[in-house]
């Protein structure tokens, strides 16, 4: 008789499939279709995150400013707007920063041989000050009405599927083809 092994993905798995079982049994309206839809909505913005952290992790490495490259560009563009800005000078400006930042980090880590642990802990604090100092006049900034021609990409549908989740989806295989189909996929599983 063979053994079955359990792994941190069965795990994982078994703990969803209890919450997800309990939940629907015992919350009112939990599952019902818009419920559903809401929380892949929701999860799907993480889930783009986490497959940009899966592909450092696979090439053995650990990024901590996720969070701060994640709200810092947006809230540029949206101050920038708001500012009277053009929408194409702020995303070019939110682009060239990130670019920068990426950059940075990289020769850090590759050329200098800071850990990435450091590294990134240390520039998502300074982006997410950086930010706050400079770049914003209040905590929250407040969508301008220039932008709401954008706003279709996190609020719009799409045969009544939400963008973020066909956004999550379409990230998910395109980075899926990239990991196995290409030559520098296949370098980023060979080092990790």
């Amino acid at each position: 008789m063979r053994k079955q092994r359990v792994t941190q993905q069965s795990i994982v798995f078994g703990i969803f499939v209890v919450l997800f079982v309990g939940f629907s049994l015992f919350l009112p309206g939990f599952f019902n279709a818009d419920n559903m839809l809401a929380l892949l909505q929701n999860v799907a913005i993480l889930g783009i995150l986490g497959l940009g952290m899966a592909v450092v992790v696979i090439g053995r490495g650990i990024d901590i400013s996720l969070v701060a490259s994640l709200a810092v560009p947006p809230g540029l563009i949206l101050q920038m707007v708001q500012n009277g800005y053009s929408n194409s000078t702020a995303f070019a400006a939110a682009i060239l920063l990130m670019l920068v930042f990426g950059l940075v980090n990289g020769w850090l880590i590759a050329y200098a041989e800071v850990p990435s642990l450091f590294t990134t802990l240390a520039s998502g604090l300074f982006l997410a000050g950086l930010g706050q100092v400079s770049f914003f006049q209040l905590d929250v900034v407040q969508w301008p009405a220039k932008l709401d021609s954008f706003a279709w990409f996190g609020r719009g549908d799409l045969l009544c599927v939400p963008t973020p989740i066909i956004m999550f989806a379409l990230t998910t295989l395109v980075l899926g083809l990239f990991l196995r189909r290409t030559r520098l996929g296949a370098y980023i599983y060979a080092i990790g």
